[in-house]
């Protein structure tokens, strides 16, 4: 008897995986006789693994939270950079129209550089349109979500 209480002490370090190989031994080897330090030892391990698996699902709900709340702020940084985009290359072709109208003898009015918007228009309706129905797919009444993580 006095055996198997060394054994149910060794038990727990050996679930966690933080003793020897000299005591995993021991223990493995001892739990192949003992019927009851067996039944302990696939207990805990069954234990320590609803636990680590809790953890990782708590990790996994915490970064799909911090996603949450900074989608809609990525969606909106998106429709500006686009709108940047499209404001400097609208100026570069209509200054370029022009100029070629001036000394190349382009026919086209300068007002055709204009035409040019018109896909990065769509791309930023639809990147906020998708980033407002994300947000309003967040809750109506769930305006302010709170992010502290109790463990």
């Amino acid at each position: 008897m006095n055996n198997c209480q060394v054994i149910q002490d060794l038990i727990p370090f050996v679930n966690a995986k933080v003793a020897s190989e000299e005591s995993r031994a021991l223990v493995y080897k001892h739990s192949e006789t003992c019927s009851e330090c067996r039944k302990l030892l696939n207990t805990q391990y069954k234990e320590n693994e609803y636990v680590n698996a809790r953890r990782s699902l708590k990790s996994i709900k915490k970064h799909f939270i911090y996603f949450r709340a900074f989608f809609p702020g990525i969606g909106i940084t998106i429709a500006l950079i686009l709108s940047h985009v499209m404001c400097s290359h609208i100026a570069l072709s209509y200054s370029d129209i022009r100029w070629g109208i001036k000394y190349e003898g382009y026919s086209a009015p300068a007002y055709v550089a204009f035409f040019l918007s018109i896909p990065y228009l769509i791309a930023i309706i639809v990147t906020l349109t998708i980033t407002f129905v994300y947000w309003k797919k967040r809750g109506v009444n769930n305006k302010r979500t709170s992010y502290r993580f109790v463990d």
